[in-house]
């Protein structure tokens, strides 16, 4: 493992558990320790963040960007707590840990020659529970107790893209209208994905570089 990931795989887990103080928050962080590779997983299969310690480095960016919309929104008087945002923002695609597997391929270097390059595929019995969003609050639950707006922000944050019926886009728009946390996670998770890491080409090491924000000795 690079010394860049363990490292944000650490302050990963500091956020977690200085934010989460609810019941079975350290049997989550267990699972993610002993039975994921939330350490090293990459945030998709080509993607942004498709490197070892992608999704970390991803989630992380998430909760940046989510705390920035929030204070620039509502100021002191924002109405989530801490916690719930470190959960909506850390934990959003925890489904996608143990969903991708490193192949390698043949393709032509830049003087002719055939050479190997590792690459991501999802592996096709990893999402039993719908799309990673379903998964994600699925998962969470056998954990943590999560609040309603939690669950609709999870479930909409990827703002409808990838739907296939017009119905299922129709139920995203409704639930971010209605729902703000989950119109400002998607929001994050956007910034993020375009802003933040959308050069997939930066190496783990240059993606390390994220401006910390948050003071995360608070509860």
């Amino acid at each position: 493992m690079l010394e860049a990931t363990k490292n944000n795989y650490a302050k990963y887990r500091h956020y977690l558990k200085s934010y989460i103080k609810r019941e079975g928050v350290d049997k989550l962080i267990a699972f993610l320790d002993n039975q994921t590779d939330m350490a090293v997983a990459p945030a998709s299969s080509k993607y942004h963040g498709s490197y070892e310690g992608g999704l970390v480095q991803h989630s992380i960016n998430v909760f940046m960007r989510l705390h920035k919309l929030l204070t620039s929104e509502y100021g002191e008087n924002c109405p989530y707590s801490k916690e719930t945002i470190a959960i909506v923002a850390l934990l959003h695609d925890i489904s996608k840990t143990n969903l991708y597997q490193l192949s390698m391929r043949n393709v032509k270097d830049e003087s002719g020659n055939w050479t190997q390059v590792p690459f991501y595929t999802a592996r096709e019995d990893a999402l039993l529970y719908g799309g990673h969003e379903e998964n994600s609050v699925f998962i969470l639950r056998h954990f943590i107790n999560l609040t309603y707006e939690e669950e609709i922000a999870i479930l909409h944050h990827s703002g409808g893209m990838g739907a296939d019926t017009d119905a299922k886009v129709a139920q995203t728009m409704k639930a971010l209208s209605a729902c703000p946390l989950a119109l400002f996670l998607h929001q994050a998770d956007m910034q993020a994905t375009c802003i933040d890491e959308g050069n997939a080409k930066l190496s783990p090491k240059e993606m390390f570089s994220v401006e910390e924000k948050v003071d995360a000795t608070e509860n």
